[in-house]
């Protein structure tokens, strides 16, 4: 099987940007160094945002189970 790496393209001047709950794939795709580490926030932060962004609320709960389901990865609900 081919690395992970294989199938990512490179550009000159591009970046790539990769969210992943996996160490291992994210210490195979990129260079140790350039690991940066995003651990979740409070339910309370995220649906504030949410509020701030989306005004009323009619549907609070389902919100609340996206965000579990997204473990308050900011990166992943943002």
């Amino acid at each position: 099987s081919r690395p992970l790496r294989k199938y990512l393209l490179y550009y000159k001047h591009g970046l790539i940007f990769i969210i992943t709950r996996n160490k291992k794939a994210a210490l195979e795709l990129a260079k140790r160094n350039n690991i940066i580490t995003v651990e979740p926030i409070k339910k309370a932060y995220i649906l504030a945002f949410y509020k701030k962004k989306l005004g009323t609320q009619e549907n609070r709960g389902d919100i609340a189970k996206l965000i579990a389901a997204l473990r308050y990865i900011p990166l992943t609900i943002i």
